[in-house]
């Protein structure tokens, strides 16, 4: 698609333009202010010069445009958008050859999807071809590569939260290495930010105290509250504000879960309220979770009642007869919920083979 037809086809999304070119000159300054450090001793003289992108811009303009035709106001205001984009992308040419500086233009990708949809993916691209030219080719297969993490990682994220610290982290990183190779440590480890470095101390931090066989679980609480206000800068007073968090981080220690396995159903949750009350929640608040943890019981009990019927049926059949056996079984199981657990099993996840945590799901 060439620009001129995207101008005419634009028209009525002027307002857009007005407001994403606001936008456009926003991220150049936030670029600047956020890489200011790292562009001190570069010289940005940019390959495409004010010149060239005339040269670029105006023949697209002018195809299929007769002699004496004027420019529209609506096209005159396009044109600028497309000139301030070209120079809001000449901001990334330093390290542009390197992938972990290629991925970060789906910020830019995204402003312009945010604006114009799906049909401004061909905008970007053009865009592309014309200010790095050298390296289009690569810096679109970044960009598609690092679109197939996030959405893996937006699809699985209810997941990777049930795991353990240790094992979602290994699981993430396994994606990232799968997609980018030794260039996943660069565009991750390499641009760490000081509240990455925090997260990766307390990451270990927690995993010791989870891991310690010498202190009781009350211990392991106040170690974690401590180690959050440590880690953090703030009093350990506030870090109780963040309840959810230090909940679900105590609950997926295993020295907890056996604890909690080891109690019948009573205990167990007396002993739950007492571990919430201790992190800092309301007896209101405990209530409702409590509530929750019942209707979340029941779900585990008719869940693993369906896994051991469904390998019952497995033993018993295969084929269509078996496929048809099993959606039957699960509309018996889960009513309106079977198409998701359908949907679940064909990407091979079944939720009730996951570790039960107790206080958690």
């Amino acid at each position: 698609m060439s620009i001129v037809v995207v101008v005419f086809n634009m028209k009525k999304h002027i307002r857009s333009v007005q407001i994403f070119a606001l936008t456009l000159g926003a991220v150049a300054v936030y670029f600047l202010v956020n890489h200011e450090s790292s562009l001190q001793d570069k010289a940005l003289t940019p390959v495409v010069t004010a010149s060239q992108m005339d040269e670029q811009l105006d023949p697209q303009l002018e195809s299929n445009r007769p002699a004496d035709q004027e420019y529209t106001q609506e096209e005159r205001q396009y044109e600028d958008f497309v000139r301030d984009l070209w120079a809001l992308l000449e901001l990334y040419r330093p390290d542009i050859d390197q992938v972990w500086k290629q991925v970060e233009l789906i910020e830019v990708r995204d402003f312009v999807l945010s604006v114009y949809g799906l049909s401004a993916g061909e905008l970007f691209s053009d865009a592309i071809n014309i200010i790095y030219p050298e390296e289009s080719e690569n810096i679109l297969k970044s960009v598609v590569k690092m679109d197939q993490y996030n959405q893996w990682y937006h699809f699985n994220r209810a997941w990777l939260d049930e795991l353990d610290i240790q094992a979602s982290h290994d699981t993430v990183w396994d994606k990232r290495e799968d997609l980018f190779g030794k260039d996943a440590h660069k565009i991750w480890s390499g641009k760490m930010t000081p509240y990455e470095a925090r997260k990766q101390k307390l990451r270990a931090q927690i995993s010791e105290i989870g891991k310690s066989t010498i202190i009781g679980n009350d211990e392991k609480l106040y170690q974690l509250k401590e180690s959050l206000s440590n880690v953090y800068s703030l009093p350990i007073e506030s870090i109780g504000v963040n309840h959810d968090l230090v909940s679900r981080l105590f609950f997926k220690f295993d020295s907890v879960q056996q604890e909690l396995k080891s109690l019948d159903d009573e205990n167990r949750q007396l002993r739950i309220d007492d571990i919430r009350r201790q992190v800092g929640y309301s007896e209101a608040d405990i209530i409702k979770r409590r509530d929750r943890d019942q209707v979340k019981h029941k779900r585990w009990e008719n869940g693993l009642r369906y896994m051991a019927h469904r390998e019952e049926l497995e033993g018993q059949m295969d084929g269509p007869e078996l496929d048809q056996a099993l959606q039957d079984l699960r509309e018996s199981y889960f009513k309106h919920e079977a198409k998701t657990i359908t949907s679940e099993e064909a990407r091979g996840f079944y939720r009730y083979r996951r570790t039960r945590l107790f206080g958690l799901n």
